[in-house]
């Protein structure tokens, strides 16, 4: 006979929030670390300020969903734009969002020369969720 206990299912919903609440503590805590763009950002890249905001809102937004943010100083810029052309069919964002994205990402980009990158693979090395 089973008898009804409602501790068991306190402890099961008590679970299931528990692995939600880490799993969007884990995918903000990404979302903090990325650099904040600052007015001498804005100046340094002739682009305007609230751009490189907006940029980093719509980074955070549309690239999380797929895979785990990645630091704006690890590629260099024509990496960074090989790859939103990938991925902006996939995140389904706007032309207008993919260049706020763009700006946010090249105003702090890898300095130097366009490394060799094969873009079509580009995402099968992103970290996924």
């Amino acid at each position: 006979m089973n008898v009804y206990k409602p501790d068991l299912l306190f402890r099961m919903h008590s679970k299931r929030n528990i692995i939600l609440s880490l799993s969007l503590i884990g995918i903000m805590g990404c979302a903090a670390n990325l650099y904040f763009p600052t007015e001498s950002d804005a100046v340094l890249t002739n682009v305007p300020f609230d751009h490189l905001q907006k940029g980093r809102v719509l980074y955070i937004n549309s690239c999380s969903n797929c895979h785990n943010l990645i630091e704006p100083t690890r590629f260099k810029k024509g990496i960074w734009e090989r790859a939103m052309l990938v991925m902006q069919k996939k995140a389904k964002i706007t032309s207008t969002e993919k260049e706020f994205i763009l700006e946010y990402l090249d105003a702090k980009c890898k300095p130097g020369q366009i490394d060799s990158i094969d873009v079509k693979n580009l995402e099968k090395s992103l970290p996924l969720h």
